[in-house]
């Protein structure tokens, strides 16, 4: 598995993403939002946990609750609807289905045509509301749940709860001055023990997953224009003790995203 990220903003009450994109995310993620991709051009590989898949236009690709996911081109150009849901929007669906879930890979092209066509309408709403996106999501998941036959929802077991916890505090608390020995305490496991979760299921040690969200939180806050505060005490707030630091972390992650991404091409281009 490679580089795991907790998108944790995707998680916030009442969050949903709908737009048409350009697929391609150099690190992978998970959260507590579903995440469903419906291909319009090009060809994907779709990676979630250990598995593979090839999506091709006209695929739907479901990501459950905190399933780590990833995706790849195989051709030059890939466009989709990406749709993420927080917890909210699939209330009644749980309430209903409490132990199930959606299937992963749905590719019935004939079933699929009036799923992505109430996609494109939402998507094209122009005057968007709760109450009219939670009207949306029913109505797409009553489409599925007619098109594809449910699925038994994994349970979660002990070392996949205490990720999430583990995860959920450094995403609460990584704007402080915080160590892995702080982390480990607080939660009550061992410092070796939380050090190996972290590299195995993130792919990269503690500090410099940290680094990762704090270059996040301040590239955001730079690019906000109402912000009164100088590049300096963005980079104070965010946990960074220098300019030199941020930089050299900076650089270290653009870096790893240039190679990932060059890696990508060079395949694309001698198929």
């Amino acid at each position: 598995m490679g580089i795991q990220y907790y998108s944790g903003e995707t998680d916030k009450a009442k969050y949903i993403y709908l737009k048409r994109d350009y697929l391609l995310q150099p690190l992978g993620e998970f959260h507590d939002s579903v995440e469903i991709i419906f291909m319009l051009e090009g060809k994907a590989e779709a990676h979630l946990n250990d598995k593979t898949y090839v999506l091709d236009p006209g695929d739907i690709f479901f990501v459950d609750s905190y399933e780590g996911h990833w995706y790849k081109h195989l051709t030059s150009e890939v466009w989709a609807y990406v749709l993420v849901l927080s917890r909210e929007y699939l209330q009644d669906f749980y309430d209903l289905y409490a132990d199930q879930t959606f299937i992963t890979y749905m590719s019935n092209r004939k079933q699929n045509k009036r799923i992505f066509e109430l996609i494109e309408k939402w998507y094209k709403e122009v005057e968007k509301t709760h109450i009219k996106d939670l009207g949306y999501a029913n109505v797409l998941f009553s489409y599925l749940i007619e098109a594809y036959p449910l699925t038994k929802r994994a349970q979660k077991n002990e070392r996949e709860e205490f990720i999430k916890l583990l995860l959920l505090y450094m995403h609460e608390h990584y704007l402080e001055n915080i160590t892995l020995a702080k982390v480990a305490k607080d939660l009550g496991y061992s410092v070796d023990y939380c050090s190996r979760i972290i590299k195995k299921y993130i792919g990269r040690d503690f500090r410099d997953y940290i680094n990762m969200l704090r270059i996040r939180k301040a590239q955001a806050l730079m690019a906000d224009k109402s912000l009164n505060m100088t590049t300096l005490e963005i980079l104070y707030k965010c946990g960074f003790q220098s300019a030199a630091t941020f930089y050299r972390a900076k650089k270290r992650f653009e870096n790893e995203t240039k190679t990932a991404n060059i890696c990508v091409k060079k395949e694309i281009s001698e198929e």
